[in-house]
């Protein structure tokens, strides 16, 4: 999904025997993909095109992440470890807020949040809540979560 979000191929780096058994087992498990993709992303990993492409989506999204994190903590929210690196960051909601009530709220003003409830059972995620990085960082959704937190209703 580094390439694209619908782009379903994937790549192993293995044994020649190794190989040989995955392949086996894709054929017989219907694993079909389109060979013109393999050879695709078999091109951009032996030319370098790949480790370029990765690269500049890592960039970015450290530089998301820290506009984000830098944004919650802005709005009181509070992060369970500092970002540093990857699609998500985890706050607990300022006091007073529960994560599913917010959620539900921004729901009906077509935004989608991610409780931490949604994430497992135990009642102290009902404060917290997951963030996308790369989806948060719009203004639009900066607006949306903003406006939430003024005016809940």
């Amino acid at each position: 999904k580094t390439l694209s979000a619908n782009l379903r191929v994937s790549f192993v780096v293995a044994s020649a025997q190794m190989a040989a058994e995955l392949t086996q087992m894709k054929l017989m498990c219907g694993g079909i993909t389109s060979e013109m993709l393999e050879q695709l992303v078999c091109s951009m990993l032996n030319d370098g095109t790949y480790h370029k492409h990765r690269k500049r989506v890592v960039q970015g999204l450290q530089a998301s992440g820290a506009r984000v994190s830098g944004w919650l903590q802005g709005l009181g929210f509070r992060l369970s470890v500092p970002y540093a690196g990857g699609m998500f960051i985890w706050v607990t909601l300022p006091a007073g807020l529960d994560g599913e009530t917010l959620a539900q709220q921004a729901l009906a003003r077509g935004l989608v949040l991610a409780p931490g409830i949604l994430f497992g059972f135990d009642p102290q995620l009902r404060r917290c809540m997951r963030f996308n990085v790369a989806h948060t960082d719009t203004p639009a959704v900066m607006a949306g979560v903003e406006a939430l937190l003024t005016n809940p209703t």
